[in-house]
């Protein structure tokens, strides 16, 4: 039914209480099969166990495959959506359509999301450095109070640009499976997208 939806550019804004209805229609896609719903879910924590067992790399490959296993259950969505079922093999759909543009997203999201942990790690790195610097035993607490407030700006930085790196990616996968978009034209597409509807994305 992929055929049948039509892409609004630019994207639409919604009222605030937007978001508590998208809430409330996930909710009832959830109810029209919730035993599948479970059943992929368990499949998907095995799979990221399994994967996961291999050090580094098994969660980086995870991540980078995500938006493969969220675009199909976009799939199980819509199917639900136009009255059809959740299958099992929905959710694995993204492995036989736009499979290398998915893993182009999971990618660039990686390198995001590695990028504002290198901006952490030089906040907390900082930190302890100035720590070490005004360490001795009569300036411990001075010390400690230096190495957590920059950790804890590093943190508030990280968290400041999570949301936009978060908007790039919130409707990505679904756009690339169901548009055949491609992957930077879909971030940059769920980006104007979050942001016209910020208030209901938050």
């Amino acid at each position: 039914a992929t055929e049948e939806l039509r892409l609004i550019e630019p994207p639409r804004g919604n009222s605030a209480g937007a978001g508590v209805e998208w809430i409330g229609e996930g909710w009832r896609l959830f109810a029209r099969a919730p035993l599948m719903w479970v059943i992929s879910i368990f499949v998907m924590l095995v799979i990221t166990i399994v994967v996961g067992i291999v050090p580094i790399v098994g969660s980086l490959a995870m991540q980078v495959v995500q938006p493969v296993f969220l675009a199909g259950y976009v799939i199980a969505c819509r199917s639900l959506e136009t009255g059809g079922d959740f299958e099992l093999e929905h959710l694995f759909a993204g492995f036989k359509k736009n499979l290398a543009r998915l893993l182009i997203v999971g990618l660039i999201f990686l390198a995001g999301s590695i990028v504002l942990f290198l901006v952490f790690a030089a906040f907390a790195g900082f930190g302890i450095v100035m720590a070490y610097m005004t360490g001795g035993v009569d300036d411990v607490y001075p010390a400690l109070m230096a190495s957590g407030m920059s950790i804890l700006l590093g943190t508030l930085v990280m968290l400041a640009l999570l949301v936009p790196l978060l908007m790039l990616y919130w409707f990505a996968p679904a756009l690339v499976m169901m548009h055949d978009m491609a992957p930077w034209a879909a971030m940059k597409a769920s980006f104007r997208g979050c942001l016209r509807n910020i208030v209901p994305f938050i």
